[in-house]
């Protein structure tokens, strides 16, 4: 399955969100994921926003509002209801790169299942080759007509560890590759037409403090992301939605699953020592009818 790691429109949202709380504190994660995004993501990219001209954000009080930047913008995502003392961001990530000189159209045959698909070939003078010792595979370097550069590369499997960031950490380490002597010539790549859910619910509980001493507390966290890929070039696209709760969260009572194997034990008041004690696991989760007889 594709997985996508698309992080500056989450790092636009949480800005955006700034602008309603003015917090007089850093944001506090719920999950280490979550802290992991605030450190190396929000901590370091905030003030490079500014600088990416293809990302649009919206504040509201009002979620039909922020549903329909969404939809105006051709994204699906949405958030619930909000409540009086909710609001909500949205940031759009919407980039077109064309390569230096519009591609062939071709075929690629699939290894191993041996179908076709539709595919694009880029000739030599407008991509470099990389490699490195930590990758198997040339690594592509195509030109576009802007200043941004597109890289590519077979990845066979990702590592057993994937968690949310893997991606990013695989892209910026074969970024750093050697150019090639290998005598490729042009590149093939399939075309692309990705659309996908991304589960950024790792954000839900994160908070903060206004400067009006209330608490901001995230509910709602929803992103989608485009990937397009054609003879012309490649359009990214990717959609954030955040709720925020300005106060705090009601307090609401929960059950206490016991849903793995677990200790039981019987006291006595003047009896110094557990009477019986037990380990139970699930061989043992059964109904024993009638514990009154023998």
């Amino acid at each position: 399955m594709s997985k996508t790691c698309v992080a500056y429109p989450i790092v636009a949202a949480l800005r955006k969100a700034e602008e309603l709380v003015k917090p007089v504190e850093k944001w506090r994660g719920s999950s280490l994921t979550c802290d992991r995004f605030l450190r190396e993501f929000l901590d370091k990219c905030r003030e490079e926003i500014s600088k990416i001209p293809e990302i649009e954000s919206i504040a509201s009080w009002s979620a039909d509002e922020i549903n329909k930047f969404l939809r105006d913008r051709g994204f699906d995502i949405q958030l619930q209801p909000l409540n009086k003392q909710e609001f909500g961001v949205a940031s759009v990530l919407d980039m077109l790169v064309e390569w230096k000189e519009k591609g062939e159209a071709t075929s690629v045959i699939r290894r191993n299942t041996h179908k076709t698909y539709p595919a694009v070939r880029i000739v030599e003078k407008h991509v470099d080759f990389f490699e490195t010792n930590k990758h198997n595979h040339p690594i592509a370097r195509l030109r576009t007509k802007s200043s941004d550069l597109v890289y590519m590369t077979i990845l066979e499997n990702l590592p057993d560890s994937h968690g949310s960031f893997k991606l990013m950490e695989i892209a910026e380490e074969l970024s750093e590759g050697d150019e090639s002597d290998n005598l490729i010539g042009g590149v093939v790549f399939p075309m692309v037409n990705l659309n996908q859910l991304v589960d950024i619910s790792w954000l839900k509980n994160t908070r903060t403090t206004g400067a009006d001493g209330q608490p901001a507390i995230i509910t709602q966290a929803v992103q989608q992301t485009k990937l397009r890929m054609n003879e012309e070039g490649a359009r990214a696209q990717s959609a954030v939605a955040i709720g925020v709760l300005r106060g705090c969260l009601p307090k609401r009572k929960y059950d206490y699953i016991i849903d793995w194997p677990f200790l039981f034990w019987i006291t006595r008041p003047g009896i110094s020592k557990p009477l019986f004690v037990a380990y139970v696991t699930e061989d043992d989760w059964k109904n024993p009818g009638d514990i009154r007889s023998k």
